[in-house]
């Protein structure tokens, strides 16, 4: 198999563990994969929004949020949630990638279930781009 194709059947894999989070917990509106570099790896969402420039907004927001949990004493960054007027993200990162969900403004309850399968999620992903 050649690298690109080791690369488009990574994606596939990626593309499923996003499709099952999202079956287990309806309330993800949609999940996006960048790589620590800013690269977008992978997306799958409801609706269609512009996934390249939020990838490239997500790896600032992690850079700045890891810099003030540094400062403040917190330890290594592990996750971010925002709370906007029509919904939630979360961010986790990894080592080699930083995982996003994103949901309506009804999720507050599930906010620690999203939290704890992007946890699961980021280790799967890791090990697929090794």
């Amino acid at each position: 198999m050649s690298k690109e194709e080791d690369r488009v059947a990574a994606r596939e894999q990626i593309l499923a563990i996003l499709r099952e989070i999202m079956k287990i917990i309806p309330a993800i509106e949609g999940m996006i994969v960048v790589s620590n570099t800013g690269e977008l790896i992978a997306a799958e969402g409801i609706e269609r929004i512009p996934y390249e420039p939020t990838a490239e907004a997500i790896i600032k927001i992690y850079e700045h949020s890891s810099t003030v949990s540094e400062k403040l004493k917190r330890g290594e960054l592990r996750e971010i949630t925002i709370r906007g007027t029509n919904g939630y993200i979360v961010i986790a990162g990894g080592r080699n990638v930083i995982l996003v969900a994103y949901a309506g403004a009804d999720a507050l309850s599930q906010i620690g279930l999203i939290s704890l399968n992007l946890r699961s999620a980021i280790e799967r992903i890791s090990a697929l781009q090794r």
